[in-house]
C-alpha cells in the first residue's frame, strides 16, 4: 500500500518532503519556491482562484491528476497536519522547524496504514455546535444555504448534514487521508457544492464554509460504515510581534473571538493555549 500527502505552501521557508510528503506551491510567490515543489497551477486547476479555495486549489490540482497511483491521499498544510499515531490529541508549536520535526515521526505509520482503513479524520474539536461556532467569525446564514444546496442536489447527504451542523464534532482545516476511490467520490462532490455555493453567494472573501462540507463527508463515511482513523492535528501558531498581531487583527476577515486570535496568542503563554487545545479535542478510534 502506498500513501501520498499533498503539503500547501504559499511562502517560501521550511518544507516538508519525503516518500509521503509531496510539497505543492499556491499563491502568487510560486516562481520563488525550489524547482522540487509541484505547483497548483499545473495542468487542470483552478491556481487563479486560490484567495477564495485556498489549499483547495491543491486538492483539486491532485483530483484532476490522471496520473495518480497512490492509494490512498491526502492533504495537510504549512500549518496543519495529521498527527497519525501520535499520544497527544492536539500538538501545537510556535515554529514549523518544531512542529515538521514531530510530523516526521508519523511516516512510519502512514508507510504501514493499512489496507482495509478507508478514512483517516482529524479528532473533532468540541466547542458549542457546528453552527454556532461557524457564525462566531462568519456569516451563519452560509450553514443554510449550504444545507439548501445539498437538499437540491444531493439529498441522501441531507439528514446527516443536518445532524453534523447541530451537532458539537467539528472537523477542521480541511485535514484527510483516503483511499483513492473515495478521495476522488468527496474531491468531485466538494467542488460541485462549492461551485454551487459560489453561484449563489457573489461576495465571497473566502471559502470557510469548505471545512463545514469536509466534516459532512467525514459524517456521513462513518453512517455509511466505513473504517475510519482518527489523529490529532499538529499545528504551527507563530507568536507575531505585538505590531504585526494588531496588523492581522486589523485585516482579518473574519469576526468575533477569532478576529482577535493573533493578539490572544500574543497576550496568552502558549502553555495554556496547549492546555485549552487538549481540553476542546477529543480522542476517537486512534491507531492501534
Amino acid at each position: 500500500m502506498s500513501c501520498k500527502i499533498y503539503v500547501a505552501y504559499h511562502i517560501p521557508g521550511v518544507y516538508l518532503k519525503s516518500d509521503i510528503y509531496r510539497p505543492v506551491c499556491v499563491g502568487n510567490k510560486k516562481d520563488s519556491f525550489p524547482s522540487d515543489f509541484i505547483r497548483d497551477d499545473e495542468g487542470d486547476n483552478i491556481a487563479d482562484q486560490n484567495d477564495k479555495y485556498n489549499e483547495l486549489t491543491v486538492l483539486y490540482r491532485v483530483w484532476k491528476d490522471e496520473s495518480l497511483q497512490d492509494d490512498h491521499i491526502g492533504l495537510a498544510h504549512y500549518r496543519r497536519y495529521l498527527g497519525l499515531g501520535l499520544g497527544e490529541t492536539h500538538y501545537l508549536y510556535r515554529t514549523p522547524e518544531r512542529a515538521i520535526k514531530r510530523v516526521r515521526k508519523t511516516e512510519k505509520y502512514w508507510r504501514r496504514l493499512p489496507s482495509d482503513v478507508d478514512l483517516v479524520a482529524p479528532y473533532p474539536a468540541h466547542y458549542h455546535s457546528v453552527r454556532e461556532y461557524y457564525g462566531w467569525a462568519h456569516d451563519k446564514t452560509d450553514i443554510d444555504l449550504i444545507l439548501t444546496l445539498i437538499g437540491a442536489y444531493y439529498p441522501d447527504y441531507l439528514s446527516c448534514a443536518k445532524k453534523y451542523v447541530d451537532g458539537t464534532e467539528n472537523y477542521l482545516c480541511n485535514l484527510t487521508v483516503m483511499k483513492k476511490e473515495l478521495f476522488l467520490r468527496y474531491a468531485a462532490w466538494l467542488f460541485d457544492l462549492l461551485e454551487k455555493f459560489l453561484s449563489v453567494k457573489k461576495d465571497v472573501d473566502r471559502l470557510y464554509i469548505s471545512e463545514r462540507l469536509t466534516g459532512i463527508f467525514i459524517k456521513k463515511m462513518e453512517e455509511e460504515g466505513r473504517k475510519i482513523l482518527f489523529a490529532p492535528i499538529v499545528s504551527v501558531e507563530p507568536k507575531d510581534e505585538l505590531k504585526v498581531a494588531v496588523r492581522k487583527t486589523r485585516s482579518s476577515i473574519e469576526k468575533g473571538k477569532q478576529k482577535w486570535k493573533p493578539v490572544l496568542h500574543w497576550l496568552i503563554p502558549t502553555y495554556f493555549w496547549r492546555r485549552y487545545y487538549r481540553t476542546i479535542y477529543k480522542r476517537k478510534g486512534a491507531m492501534a
